[in-house]
């Protein structure tokens, strides 16, 4: 039995509104509606499921599955691809003989790309985990997928198509490390212990039972402004021993201008997993992968 190792890349999954007069930050919502769409795509036929991608290649979603509890749900499943117009002689590399390939030039072989959801209501986020597959898809195969069934699904409902789905990829380096890297940094979400209403520093009434653990301060910088120091500030306090904040996330730019989330919460995550292939036709182990995910997902 070989095995390989397989590099897990996060993301998390918003809603961005159209609506006018509205703040930036009111304009970003978690994508809860994803659990609807899911089961709206697996209701449909195979072939309607079917989405064509660049390079002779289309994917689809086959199938997953999801778990609930409390207000977090997780849903692990896979997406096949596959490239057709494309058959070439085939040719063994223990006896260097070529045949004739048996596909048909409409057949192509199928890449799986192992994905999971975690769908957590009381942190408003919604986190999406997937193996990186170099044949199989992208995070922008899978947004492009999602996009068009989700406005598929709104139409289903008669329902007002006013928000554009936006992915951020999480950065995995330290994050000192990946703050410094960015072009720019345009907000910084806070998180600190509810306690803090009730300090010297606050003075606020010690009715906050009803409050949730962790309250979030929102920072946005001016135009044209960056808040790399003030988050790096933010985080040497984080690290002091003697701080109430409990999580730090930054949004902004990498230095090739894609949008780019950093978050304290996923400093020290697995970034990969070792994963059994089976010998015959070297497909990675599912369950094992689907493990992987889990033990993940239940960290955050």
């Amino acid at each position: 039995m070989t095995s390989k190792d397989v590099k897990i890349l996060f993301d998390t999954i918003l809603k961005y509104q159209w609506s006018k007069g509205v703040s930036e930050s009111e304009r970003t919502t978690a994508y809860f509606e994803i659990i609807e769409v899911l089961a709206y795509i697996k209701k449909q036929a195979r072939k309607k499921r079917f989405q064509d991608i660049q390079g002779d290649k289309f994917c689809f979603l086959e199938n997953y599955t999801e778990v609930t509890t409390g207000n977090r749900t997780i849903v692990k499943g896979f997406f096949k691809s596959a490239r057709n117009q494309f058959r070439p002689n085939i040719i063994n590399r223990t006896t260097g003989k070529e045949r004739e390939n048996p596909k048909l030039i409409t057949e192509g072989d199928i890449e799986k790309t192992h994905f999971a959801i975690l769908i957590d209501k009381d942190q408003k986020e919604v986190f999406l985990i997937r193996e990186y597959n170099y044949y199989g898809l992208t995070m922008n195969n899978i947004m492009d997928y999602l996009s068009k069934f989700n406005r598929n699904y709104l139409e289903f409902k008669d329902l007002p198509k006013n928000y554009t789905l936006r992915n951020y990829s999480i950065a995995k380096d330290g994050f000192l490390e990946a703050l410094r890297s960015l072009r720019s940094a345009k907000i910084a979400d806070v998180y600190f212990d509810k306690k803090l209403l009730g300090s010297e520093a606050l003075n606020f009434s010690n009715r906050t039972i009803s409050l949730k653990n962790e309250l979030k301060l929102t920072i946005g910088a001016t135009r044209g402004e960056s808040l790399k120091e003030t988050a790096i500030d933010l985080f040497n306090n984080l690290n002091s021993g003697r701080s109430d904040i409990s999580k730090i996330r930054v949004g902004g730019q990498d230095q090739l201008g894609n949008e780019v989330i950093i978050d304290t919460s996923f400093m020290n995550k697995i970034e990969f997993l070792r994963i059994d292939r089976n010998p015959l036709t070297g497909e990675l182990n599912s369950t094992q992968i689907y493990s992987g995910f889990q033990n993940i997902l239940e960290s955050l």
